[in-house]
């Protein structure tokens, strides 16, 4: 997969998921969106944050713009100790 990660804010960013093999669209494609799988798009929308920075983490994914690939998330940045 690749990813696109735009930060609107220190908490809020847009991000998108664009698959890239065949396999990949099949998995997102059999996403219910009135029960989605949390585990894999938290999976997929956390991995995106992180390389854009890596200390954000996923909190939430807070709505879908386009299901599943596109959706506005909440983050917080890990502070050092």
């Amino acid at each position: 997969m690749k990813y696109n990660c735009q930060i609107l804010n220190e908490t809020k960013a847009v991000v998108q998921i664009v698959p890239e093999t065949d396999i990949e669209k099949l998995l997102l494609n059999q996403m219910d969106k009135d029960n989605p799988d949390q585990y894999t798009l938290g999976y997929h929308y956390g991995k995106a944050l992180e390389l854009k920075n890596r200390y954000a983490v996923l909190l939430a994914i807070d709505n879908f713009q386009t299901f599943p690939t596109k959706a506005i998330i909440s983050y917080d940045v890990a502070k050092g100790i």
